[in-house]
């Protein structure tokens, strides 16, 4: 008896065979079951499947500009749909690292969006038929006729529907999947990911953008699309080698870390953390932290503690090489001060705009609005440039002097002390 056939005698009471190699289960009762795995947001229902693709397959593809899919090349052919659909229909998932968990916890957060309509289909190398696992108030299982001689590949359909974003999930994979060992393409394309930034709110008016002090990189497998910032060429190795990660001390000096954990090559969830180091960001691999039953929230427990133990000695190793660079730091500009000299381009350009505020205001006065408005609408265009270059100043800070090189090196010295 084959798998599909045990499942159906577990289920005879609900299911029926409609013609030779198609079967149908009712599946309305596992799908409730199912509903304790959904996740935080459903549109990481595409991080799931990557995740998948990670564990078990070679590469992927998703195409979400005409039709909504996602390819795994290279899926492994020990992995059958008769399998997912046990675990679907009894929703017996095992809770872990497991490709077809993250399969099935994909699926169930997108049913949410389509109840029905969703197909997986399953080809293996040599064999002259495909499986298909037909999704809906219903678990519909057959086979097809298909000489495939590709490599082995599993394949999600899902329709089109308002709900589902798709510029939502494309920015998903973008900003999350930075760091997936197997590669993807986006619509047919690679595409650039992201690594993790700072918000910049804790950086000082010295800087106009998150330089980076010090920097520790340890990535056995690189991402396919991560553009992975080169490291400065004074720039080492910092710290424990025992883990994979990818961290960075910027000027952004938040005294909270923002770390990424890494579970099977998607960035899953961000972790705000103490390490006694401010400026730290970046992430960590963290396959062997238990997670909850979406696998994407982890468990703060002995192995998590193991982890920010390591995140606290690369962070101590990236304080003293910053503490080195920080003595000979450039400015781009400095904070407002009564000494501090203005940004002369920006003044002489907001001075500009308030002269010709004038001369079409007064072009376009009639007499009667002169006679009761003029002095005040030419004293607004005459002090408007003052509270304007004082609002600038004080944002995004003034124009640099001999002394700011010099300022900026004595604050991050003071705050990384």
């Amino acid at each position: 008896m084959s798998q599909i056939e045990s499942l159906l005698s577990d289920y005879k009471s609900g299911g029926l065979e409609d013609s030779a190699g198609v079967f149908t289960i009712d599946f309305q009762a596992a799908r409730e079951k199912l509903s304790k795995f959904q996740l935080a947001d459903p549109h990481e229902f595409l991080l799931k499947f990557v995740q998948a693709g990670n564990l078990a397959a070679k590469d992927i593809e998703v195409e979400l500009s005409s039709k909504s899919s996602i390819l795994l090349r290279g899926w492994s052919p020990d992995l059958t749909l008769e399998k997912l659909a046990e675990r679907l229909a009894s929703a017996g998932l095992i809770v872990g690292d497991d490709p077809l968990t993250h399969i099935c916890v994909g699926l169930s957060a997108l049913m949410g969006f389509v109840p029905q309509g969703v197909r997986l289909c399953q080809r293996v190398k040599g064999a002259k038929s495909a499986k298909l696992l037909d999704l809906g108030t219903t678990l519909e299982w057959k086979e097809i006729e298909s000489n495939h001689t590709d490599g082995s590949s599993l394949k999600i359909w899902w329709p089109g529907v308002a709900e589902i974003s798709k510029k939502t999930l494309a920015n998903l994979l973008r900003e999350r999947c930075t760091y997936s060992a197997v590669p993807i393409a986006l619509d047919g394309e690679g595409f650039e990911a992201a690594i993790p930034e700072t918000s910049g709110a804790h950086r000082e008016k010295f800087f106009t953008t998150n330089e980076t002090l010090a920097e520790h990189r340890l990535l056995r497998a690189q991402s396919f699309s991560s553009p992975m910032v080169p490291a400065r060429p004074d720039a080492k190795i910092t710290g424990d080698s025992s883990r994979e990660a990818h961290l960075r001390l910027t000027v952004d000096l938040d005294s909270t870390a923002t770390i990424w954990m890494v579970k099977a090559g998607v960035m899953s969830q961000k972790k705000r953390m103490d390490l006694g180091v401010p400026g730290i960001v970046g992430v960590v691999f963290a396959d062997d932290v238990a997670t909850d039953l979406t696998g994407s929230q982890f468990l703060e427990n002995e192995t998590f503690e193991e982890v920010r133990g390591f995140l606290k000695n690369v962070s101590s190793g990236l304080k003293e090489e910053a503490l080195v660079h920080a003595r000979n730091i450039a400015a781009d500009s400095q904070p407002a001060s009564p000494k501090a000299p203005l940004k002369t381009l920006l003044s002489y350009s907001i001075c500009l705009f308030a002269f010709f505020g004038l001369l079409v205001s007064l072009w376009l006065m009639s007499p009667s609005v002169f006679m009761a408005f003029g002095l005040v609408i030419i004293f607004f265009w005459l002090f408007l440039p003052v509270p304007a270059i004082w609002w600038i100043s004080r944002r995004y800070g003034c124009a640099k002097d001999q002394h700011t090189d010099e300022a900026a090196k004595r604050y991050l010295l003071s705050v990384l002390s």
